[in-house]
Parts: structure tokens; C-alpha cells; sequence
């Protein structure tokens, strides 16, 4: 679960600037389409090894403390062509802007801006696109991320099962969780000595609450949705093994903006597990759905105006949006007939030490301001009114502001 509440990002800059950045770039050869794009590996997470099974006598879990969309290297140093060491090559081949083997680009975007690849293949179009709106409309976005983590607005928890510090290893049950507000379960004014009323140290001590919208059963800490119960360790770095379905929620204003990442992949580079375990260049790579971010960008332009719920001036906004897409929503490329309905993501991070806490409260969830409610001073068709219920204000799947499902295959 992601939680932006301290970036106002999208909801204005996609009212007026998204089409630059979506369907901007370099135009020069566009038309140019002789060459084929090899179909290789590339960039890709390394394969199991043959390692021992994991046989720690305890966990560790890691939270994430930084987070990295592009903007910025993994050194924190702001680059305009970051985003192209961060992600794997999803589909297969490596693009480029005169490739003839590719999913044709949506209406109005360039075939340079979707088609070129970053290092070795990297399919990130969300860092060499959308990060560029982002940018504009609140400079240092992965600064700002990092920071609402570190203060622990909200984190994400990978819990490994019996690891060990070695190189190589298999068979590493790991679960995923969403971390709620670290003080969700304190309350702050009646006991402000309490640890979790100040920022997390990460330093293996601090107990964070979880997020109940993650758990099969929200009573039980280790339900988790989301496992990789064959996550590996080869070369150091972690793995987290068969591709999966994240579903991701980023609450932006206080509106839920949900992101289906389809065919997840997550690594880390991974030491000193026991004593000070820490997670370095980790990367959560995987496909959005074109149209279903599209759904969901639609319900931050509606809170602004129910005007921009229909009619040509959202319609622009999807269009442009759709220039994104350089990919299919199923992980398949190199088919000029089809037409892109997908958007690569890459995100980095760095995780530390924590303990998993208490399960926080579930959150209610938010209403669509695009979606018809019924009048409370009116019969419904059915019958009488049962007491104002909102029959289309939920998200499909209960997911709600700052919360998030997960899955994975």
C-alpha cells in the first residue's frame, strides 16, 4: 500500500500538462519502421541457484524506508534519465524508437517516447512519462515519498522466512504487508512518550502496525494476501520468484487511486541479515493497466468537478494518458496490429529493519464522485430508502483511502 497524503501530484497537473510529458520526446524517426528489435533477456532478475533451503531460526522483516520513481537514482541524485536503470525488460525485447516488432502506440504519442527503452532492455514508461507531470507539479516527488516514509505515514513489509545471511539460498517463504500509520494504534495526546508517537528508527525495535485490507482474515497477522513462497537468494540479492498481481493503493489528497500492477516482479539486494538486516537497489517491476489507471485518475478529476467526470475536457486527459502505454497489459509485445494497452513501471527502494506490530482499523472506504448516489429523499426503484446507503460509492473490492489489496499468482 503506498500513501502519498503529502503530494497533491496529479489531481491539477493532469487537468492541463499530462499530454507534454505522455506524448512528448523526440519525434525524429518515427516513421522510420525497417528495423526489427531483438528479442532478448535483457535486463532481467537473476535465476535460481542451486542453494541450500532456507533453515534461519527466526524472520526478519524489512520495511521500506525509501522509495524511487525515477525522478532520482539510487543515489539520490535528481536525473532526468534515471528511470532507465530502474525496472526489468518485461516484455522481451529491446526497444527502440525504429523497431517495426512492436505494439502500435496510442493515438497522439510518439513512437520514440514508448518505444525506447532504457539499460539492457528496462521497461519503464510511468519513470520516462508520467514521472515528467509528476516532476512538474511537486519537484523532488521521490524525496517527498521517501520523507512520509521515514516519518511513517506508511511503509511496505516484506517478512522472509527462516533467511540466513548467505549468498545463495532457496525456498524462502516471504510475505508482503501494508504498514498503516506508524501511531495507528496509539493514541498520541493521552501518551506521547509512547515510541510509535515519534518517527520509526529502523532499527529492528520498532513494532508497526499493519494494514487489515492485506490479510485474508483481518484478525490474523499471518494471512497475508500477498506470499512468494518460493522467493530465492542468488548473488546476494533477493527474489521474490514467480511473476504476481499487486494491487496498490496511493491516497492522493485523500482520494484512493488504485494501481494494478500486473506481473510483479520484486528484488532486493540483501545483507546482514540477523543483527542489522537491510534491503539495498530493490525494484518492484510490472505493467498498469491503461485503462483501469484511466478509471481511477478519473475519480481524483471528479472530486475536483463533477464536470470532469464526462465530456471531452476528461476525455483529453485519458487520451493523453493512453500515450503512455508502450506495452501490452498482459506482458506481450512485438505485435504491430495491437495496438499498446499497457504502462511499464519501475519503482526502486531501500528497506530496514522493523517488527511487524498490532493490525490497525480498517479504513472506510471512499465514495466515487463520478458514481450516482441515490436521493435520500426518494424511493429507490426497489422499495424505500434503506437509510441512505450508497449503492456505487465503494471501490470494487473494498480497497480504501491509504488502504490496498494484493495478490499474487
Amino acid at each position: 500500500m503506498l500513501r502519498l497524503r503529502h503530494l497533491a501530484l496529479i489531481a491539477v497537473g493532469l487537468v492541463g500538462s499530462i499530454s507534454a510529458a505522455a506524448c512528448g520526446g523526440d519525434s525524429s524517426g518515427d516513421e522510420s519502421t525497417g528495423s526489427t528489435d531483438p528479442k532478448k533477456d535483457g535486463a532481467r532478475p537473476p535465476p535460481l541457484g542451486s542453494g541450500p533451503a532456507a533453515a534461519g531460526s527466526g524472520d526478519v522483516v524489512i520495511a521500506m524506508n525509501k522509495l524511487i520513481l525515477g525522478d532520482v537514482g539510487f543515489d539520490g541524485q535528481e536525473n532526468a534519465q534515471a528511470w532507465k536503470k530502474i525496472g526489468y525488460n518485461l516484455d522481451g525485447l529491446i526497444s527502440t524508437k525504429n523497431g517495426s516488432n512492436h505494439c502500435a502506440p496510442q493515438k497522439g504519442a510518439t513512437k520514440s517516447s514508448v518505444q525506447t527503452d532504457g539499460d539492457d532492455g528496462i521497461d519503464n514508461s510511468f519513470g520516462s512519462n508520467l514521472i515528467k507531470v509528476i516532476s512538474t507539479l511537486a519537484p523532488n516527488p521521490s524525496s517527498e515519498i521517501s520523507g512520509a516514509l521515514e516519518q511513517g505515514d506508511f511503509t511496505i513489509m516484506l517478512r522472509m522466512e527462516k533467511i540466513e545471511d548467505k549468498p545463495e539460498l532457496t525456498g524462502i517463504k516471504t510475505s508482503l504487508y501494508g504498514g498503516a500509520k506508524f501511531d495507528a494504534l496509539v493514541d498520541c495526546a493521552a501518551n506521547k512518550t509512547d515510541p510509535n508517537c515519534s518517527a520509526p528508527k529502523f532499527d529492528g525495535t520498532d513494532q508497526w502496525p499493519i494494514l487489515p485490507e492485506l490479510l485474508t482474515d483481518p484478525k490474523n497477522v499471518d494471512s497475508a494476501k500477498v506470499v512468494f513462497p518460493t522467493s530465492y537468494v542468488t548473488g546476494g540479492k533477493w527474489v521474490s520468484g514467480s511473476e504476481g498481481d499487486l494491487d496498490l493503493s496511493l491516497s492522493i489528497q485523500g482520494y484512493s487511486l488504485a494501481l494494478k500492477i500486473t506481473k510483479a516482479v520484486i528484488t532486493a539486494d540483501v545483507s546482514g541479515i540477523g543483527s542489522t538486516p537491510k534491503a539495498t537497489q530493490g525494484i518492484i517491476a510490472g505493467i498498469i493497466p491503461t485503462e483501469q489507471l484511466i478509471a481511477e485518475l478519473k475519480k481524483i478529476a471528479g472530486s475536483l468537478s463533477k464536470e470532469m467526470c464526462e465530456g471531452s475536457t476528461f476525455e483529453t486527459i485519458a487520451q493523453s494518458i493512453r500515450g503512455a502505454s508502450d506495452i501490452m497489459a498482459d506482458g506481450t509485445n512485438g505485435d504491430s496490429s495491437k495496438t499498446c494497452d499497457g504502462i511499464s513501471i519501475g519503482l526502486g527502494f531501500e528497506g530496514l529493519a522493523v517488527k511487524i506490530g498490532g493490525i490497525a482499523p480498517a479504513a472506510s472506504a471512499p465514495k466515487d464522485p463520478c458514481k450516482e448516489e441515490p436521493d435520500a429523499g426518494k424511493p429507490d426503484s426497489g422499495g424505500s430508502d434503506s437509510g441512505g446507503s450508497d449503492s456505487g460509492g465503494s471501490d470494487s473490492g473494498g480497497s480504501d483511502a491509504g488502504a490496498s489489496d494484493a495478490s499474487s499468482d
